[in-house]
């Protein structure tokens, strides 16, 4: 049995190994990648701004880039308000969802705890508890959408 053990340990030693080097080089080629990939990004926008100083001159030019990478935020800023806003609405309705898989466990449970008063009060105390919390939360959320 021991030996078992053993050989199950050193199998799954040498799997843990296996996966932490894959991972590791795994993350290296992104990163340089990444730094490449911004590199390249950096080239562009200097050629762009580097084209638009001859065709308009170099103030006009960095007018121009510095105008676009303002809006490029803004476009970024919209987009992270919205994700944050879906992101809210999933967790309220995830939250909504385990409350009522939670009441319904409870209220299953119910008939069996009849037998005992001890665990009879147990469940419904528990079962008051949720729905109190989740009414709670509830009102929580929607004074913080407010």
């Amino acid at each position: 049995m021991l030996r078992a053990l053993r050989l199950i340990l050193s199998q799954a030693g040498r799997h843990t190994e296996l996966f932490g080097a894959h991972a590791r080089a795994r993350a290296t080629h992104i990163a340089l990648l990444v730094g490449f990939g911004l590199t390249a990004c950096v080239f562009v926008v200097v050629l762009v701004t580097v084209a638009l100083a001859r065709w308009l001159g170099t103030l006009p030019a960095l007018a121009v880039m510095a105008a676009l990478a303002g809006a490029a935020c803004l476009v970024v800023l919209l987009v992270m308000r919205a994700e944050q806003r879906a992101h809210a609405a999933a967790q309220r309705v995830q939250a909504r969802e385990d409350r009522r898989v939670l009441q319904t466990a409870l209220l299953t449970a119910l008939p069996g705890m009849r037998r005992s008063g001890l665990l009879l009060a147990t469940g419904a105390g528990a079962l008051a508890l949720t729905l109190l919390a989740g009414r709670r939360r509830c009102r929580d959320e929607d004074e913080h959408r407010s």
